[in-house]
């Protein structure tokens, strides 16, 4: 049995034994009856705020990008086809579907790189949100009990980690002498010069600037849609809330093992931020499986979208190479 297959029995399993548990405090009747009730007009502002997370997170691809003679259009199609297997393949392994569908473009080293620098940037403006959040709604006696719990855990983490790092450098030596890890070496080196050459770009401050504010207007338009569904469901929350409760999403990202389509992790998150809030349990949980559902609807048909003007992309490039011909 092969890596992948295995991957993929355990993040079966893995979904089947969380939403076994999920289930004992909540029905499937329960999750439905609130996707269904969700008023149409909220729906469709829904999905219109989503749709805008997404594209101007394509704007930002194709700064890093335009060099490459790639339209924004282009990408913008890859990105919602690409954000498709974001959310349905396990172990995180759908962010790899975006440098597999330009290889036939450019290189993987640096499509992979230009995704790589605008999920840091992302998820460094989410980071500091959430903290941002967390001080407004908690207060500073709550952040400085955080900041004394991370002491006691993050400098161990911490100490550990620099010493695999430390480890690693010493044994380099070895490795060289193998060719497989020599050449995995040698790929990553490149990869990392890829990404500097990335970095050293946002130096230029007009340049930086642009991708900040993009990758802003990116995640207001992701927590737009949060906000629409949650007001659909009646749930009046504020900017620091939606922030709080959507950012611990995050830490699901880090998990070795992913659930398939993220069900389970997604709404175990959504009720973790919400109950910490103060909501009933049951109704965290409700409203976490409404909001992912939906978000998985949206990305379904922005892949149909995208799949139908990539078609129509290649039968204009097709047709117009015959009447040079």
């Amino acid at each position: 049995m092969s890596k992948q297959h295995k991957a993929l029995i355990i993040s079966v399993v893995f979904t089947f034994l969380i939403l076994f548990f999920i289930f004992n405090f909540i029905s499937f009747a329960q999750v439905l009856d609130a996707v269904r009730s969700m008023p149409l007009r909220f729906v469709v502002f829904a999905f219109l705020f989503h749709l805008t997370a997404y594209v101007w997170r394509a704007f930002v691809l194709y700064l890093f990008l335009k060099e490459q003679n790639l339209s924004f259009f282009y990408i913008l199609n890859i990105h919602f086809i690409q954000n498709f297997y974001v959310h349905v393949v396990p172990a995180g392994l759908g962010e790899l579907s975006f440098p597999i569908l330009l290889r036939k473009k450019i290189k993987v080293e640096q499509s992979l790189s230009a995704l790589l620098i605008t999920k840091l940037t992302i998820m460094v403006l989410l980071i500091l949100l959430f903290v941002v959040s967390f001080f407004v709604l908690f207060g500073f006696a709550a952040v400085a009990k955080f900041k004394l719990k991370f002491m006691h855990a993050g400098v161990p983490a911490l100490f550990i980690l620099l010493s695999v790092f430390l480890l690693k450098c010493f044994k380099r030596t070895k490795w060289n002498e193998n060719r497989f890890l020599k050449k995995l070496i040698d790929k990553v080196i490149f990869f990392r010069e890829t990404i500097k050459q990335q970095i050293v770009r946002l130096k230029d401050f007009r340049f930086c600037c642009t991708v900040v504010g993009l990758s802003i207007l990116s995640i207001a338009g992701l927590m737009l849609f949060y906000y629409t569904i949650l007001k659909g469901l009646a749930v009046e929350f504020g900017i620091f809330e939606i922030i709080f409760v959507s950012s611990i999403g995050m830490v699901f990202l880090i998990l070795p093992v992913k659930s398939i389509g993220g069900f389970g992790t997604s709404e175990g998150a959504w009720a973790i931020g919400m109950m910490l809030l103060g909501y009933p349990q049951e109704f965290s949980i409700k409203a976490g499986f409404v909001v992912h559902i939906y978000a998985l609807l949206n990305v379904c048909l922005l892949l149909v979208l995208g799949l139908i003007f990539k078609f129509i992309v290649e039968k204009k490039r097709s047709g117009s190479e015959v009447n040079c011909r």
